[in-house]
């Protein structure tokens, strides 16, 4: 009797061994959920600045600036250090010598532009992105010749704030990825604040409040929506990945700004490697198959996010640090 006892007691801990084995072997394969922040849906809906930016371009002509564009940075990345010397420069007729600039004057007048749409392997990677540095570079060039002009030409320096604000404008309306948001905005605020005050110098005050009220709009909106979400999806900070690793998942799944889902793919590729404080091994498997499944979108753009993420090594992985 004793024996079957004892027997019965073996075998139900046995059991409830092999119980809590599978239960843990089930938290291991489980993704972690989204929080709070994952599941705002303000966080999940499509970006939008109070006043869009280009209701204030004053655009003519129906053409597609591309052209223009690729004709700047091409002049850009083989000048590249004209352009350097002249962000010393103190003689606004330096300006007249760079090709580029003068291609982002003549693109202002364009209502449109595709800049990496056609080919959006230039940016949707982890890699270095020249022609996105390259026009982030002449936006700043183009606000050192309106500062450099304003002395003497108010009018041409007007022009030159002008196209810097209509770069930003068609980078933040293209929007790929983060960077070129984020690219599109640093040129935006800079090219605002340099136009408020042209136009009020030059007596154009019901301009300049338009200008100013955008700026406000912007501040606003990018410390409020804008920040939140970036200090997301771009952080390797350990603690910060482990409390939103299951909102990576969410926003690369459900996001209606594609650039946010293409910005979150990113990081479930760096989560393959670093899953955050006491990561989790579900999340870092599940990151895999996530991105096999995206990778295999009708949207190209996510598809290619997808692919990049998927096959990054850890030796290129070890290069983002």
């Amino acid at each position: 009797m004793w024996g079957n006892v004892q027997g019965w007691f073996i075998s139900l801990v046995l059991l409830g061994l092999l119980m809590f084995g599978m239960h843990k072997l089930n938290e291991v394969a489980h993704i972690s959920d989204p929080t709070s922040f994952g599941l705002d849906e303000a966080n999940l809906g499509n970006v939008e600045l109070p006043i869009p930016p280009a209701s204030l371009l004053e655009a003519s002509a129906d053409s597609d600036a591309k052209p223009l564009y690729r004709a700047a940075i091409d002049d850009y990345l083989a000048n590249r250090e004209a352009y350097e010397r002249f962000d010393k420069s103190k003689n606004a007729a330096d300006a007249d010598k760079l090709a580029g600039l003068t291609n982002l004057l003549d693109a202002a007048r364009s209502r449109k532009a595709t800049i990496f749409a056609d080919d959006p392997g230039q940016i949707v990677k982890y890699a270095e992105k020249p022609d996105l540095e390259a026009l982030d570079g002449l936006g700043k060039a183009a606000s050192r010749a309106a500062l450099l002009k304003s002395l003497t030409d108010p009018a041409a320096g007007q022009k030159y704030f002008e196209a810097e604000f209509a770069l930003g404008a068609r980078l933040y309306e293209e929007r790929i990825t983060l960077a070129e948001f984020a690219a599109g905005l640093g040129l935006l605020s800079d090219a605002s604040s340099g136009l408020i005050s042209s136009l009020r110098k030059s007596n154009q005050p019901a301009r300049a409040s338009e200008f100013q009220t955008f700026y406000d709009g912007y501040l606003k909106y990018n410390k409020e929506r804008v920040q939140p979400m970036r200090n997301v999806l771009e952080s390797i900070d350990a603690n910060v990945v482990a409390e939103h690793t299951g909102d990576l998942f969410h926003f690369a799944r459900n996001c209606k700004e594609r650039m946010y889902r293409v910005e979150a793919i990113f990081a479930l590729g760096r989560l393959r490697y670093f899953a955050g404080e006491n990561g989790r091994i579900g999340d870092q498997t599940g990151a895999m198959k996530e991105l096999k499944l995206l990778a295999q979108s009708p949207d190209p753009i996510i598809a290619r996010a997808a692919r990049e993420a998927r096959d990054m090594t850890v030796q290129q992985y070890r290069m983002l640090k």
